[in-house]
């Protein structure tokens, strides 16, 4: 603690002696400590497994993203990014007008806003969709894979409990739903009520976790989920959120271990190519194989 902040306490509590005053700044400690977001070290594959085994079946994480820890780095869509803050302020009218152009030159049958999103996302429009995956081995991929290996950083593989998030939203009672929000289903609009959620102005509204139909072999080879976030200019990653804790788990991998789990992936076939299969992923396996540096 602060020097600071202790003295604040004494001299709020001038009747206290020093040895109380200790097991108050302890307390107050231990409280900050309790709201702090879990973190793990994985070492090896064998260890990640380990921790995810307990991450799925004992504590309801189902969605997970893999990340490098970079200085600027923030768990946020890209849109938010200082590049494309001017696209932030007319993201609704740029999607408006990607849907009406590419209408008969895109392959993708988008029939709802969120897939509208979805289907403009994958042609590398920004928008206010962060990527999840359902599957802990494709998340550890991009967090250890040499593509995104920025300044030599270490990686990170963030695990997420929809419900749990979900339930911080305004309407989570009058959806019945047991984790993510489905859109696209026969049975329920849901697409409408988000959409909603997500145009209004809300200051440090939660994201919306959701899962859509998987409309193109990408989605389908990441196991795609993903977190909505509302349209609000505070720009908050979801991170730093009081409460982040709840929902929120972080494993951290070393750059030298990296290196090792991405050489155990290969082995296991998750590739560039089974992730993204696009011919032009062949190449870039390729020159991983051949032309990847090795961390000594």
């Amino acid at each position: 603690m602060k020097k600071a902040e202790k003295k604040a306490i004494t001299e709020l509590m001038p009747s206290l002696g020093p040895d109380d005053t200790k097991v108050i700044i302890t307390n107050v400690e231990v409280e900050k400590n309790q709201f702090q977001i879990e973190e793990y070290e994985i070492t090896d594959i064998q260890s990640y497994i380990t921790k995810i085994d307990d991450l799925i079946n004992n504590k309801d994480y189902t969605f997970f993203r893999g990340d490098k820890s970079t200085k600027e780095y923030k768990l946020l869509p890209k849109i938010y990014s200082d590049e494309y803050n001017k696209c932030l302020l007319n993201g609704n009218t740029m999607l408006t007008d990607f849907t009406f152009l590419s209408a008969n030159k895109s392959s993708i049958n988008s029939r709802l806003y969120i897939e509208e999103m979805l289907n403009a996302q994958h042609y590398e429009l920004p928008t206010r969709l962060l990527d999840w995956t359902e599957s802990p081995l494709v998340a550890l991929y991009f967090a250890v894979s040499q593509e995104k290996n920025k300044e030599n950083a270490d990686s990170l593989v963030w695990a997420l409990k929809p419900k749990a998030l979900n339930n911080k939203i305004p309407f989570h009672k009058t959806i019945s739903t047991e984790g993510a929000i489905y859109i696209g289903s026969s049975e329920k609009n849901y697409d409408e009520i988000v959409k909603e959620y997500h145009e209004q102005n809300i200051p440090d509204a939660y994201p919306v976790a959701i899962k859509t139909r998987r409309l193109n072999p990408r989605i389908e080879a990441q196991n795609g989920v993903f977190l909505l976030f509302n349209n609000n200019t505070k720009n908050k990653c979801l991170s730093q959120y009081e409460d982040a804790h709840e929902y929120l788990y972080k494993m951290k991998i070393s750059l030298k271990n990296a290196e090792k789990i991405y050489k155990q992936l290969i082995a296991l076939g998750i590739t560039n190519y089974s992730l993204f299969p696009e011919i032009n992923s062949i190449s870039k396996d390729l020159l991983n194989l051949y032309n990847r540096e090795v961390s000594k």
